[in-house]
């Protein structure tokens, strides 16, 4: 996974496997206000302010540059999805969707002329599952997640704890909601005496 955290005057975009291992810094920025991973061609795109333009990187934050900026719509731009040649984003002043094409002619467009402007988006064919990928997980018995790193599928239960032997401890229900079903109970037991 990929995400950035903000330090100071500037932002860092950081990876890191699904299970929490492998924490590793990517690249630093201005002000990261999104990214979007494009797994096919393994590059990351990240909104910035301050100018407002969207950048993209290896995975590794390797051949960094600028693939977007000096676009109306490109102002303050927040949240951002890739979808085949386009990557879409929400203007933070207008809070307009916005598409921009990423290869030939690049051209920014407001997506959506709606009433209403969006405050947060997704699109729901933003990522496809790669055909030349093997699901390791399949193989593994787990009871918690199963996830994939380099070192190869890991077991991890809902405390965040790994298994090695794909168990997990049981958190029992009662132990979770015992304050909401005492509630839930003098509520219901109050209202058939009252009836």
């Amino acid at each position: 996974m990929f995400y950035c955290i903000n330090r100071e005057l500037e932002s860092v975009v950081r990876s890191a496997s699904l299970n929490g291992r492998r924490l590793s810094d990517v690249a630093t920025v201005r002000n990261c206000t999104g990214i979007a991973v494009d797994s096919f061609t393994r590059m990351l795109y990240v909104a910035e302010t301050g100018p407002s333009h969207i950048l993209r990187m290896d995975y590794e934050g390797n051949n960094m540059k600028t693939v977007l900026s000096n676009y109306r719509s490109l102002q303050a731009p927040r949240g951002l999805a890739i979808f085949e040649d386009s990557i879409f984003f929400l203007g933070a002043n207008t809070f307009k969707l916005n598409r921009c094409l990423l290869h030939g002619v690049k051209t920014c467009e407001p997506y959506l002329y709606l009433q209403f402007d969006a405050n947060t988006f997704v699109l729901r064919h933003e990522s496809v599952q790669r055909d030349d990928v093997t699901d390791e997980c399949e193989r593994v018995t787990c009871a918690g997640v199963c996830t994939l790193d380099d070192a190869g599928p890991a077991c991890v239960c809902d405390s965040g704890a790994l298994s090695n032997d794909g168990t997990c401890p049981l958190v029992k229900q009662a132990q979770v909601f015992s304050n909401l079903q005492n509630i839930f109970y003098r509520r219901l037991s109050s209202a058939i005496r009252t009836h």
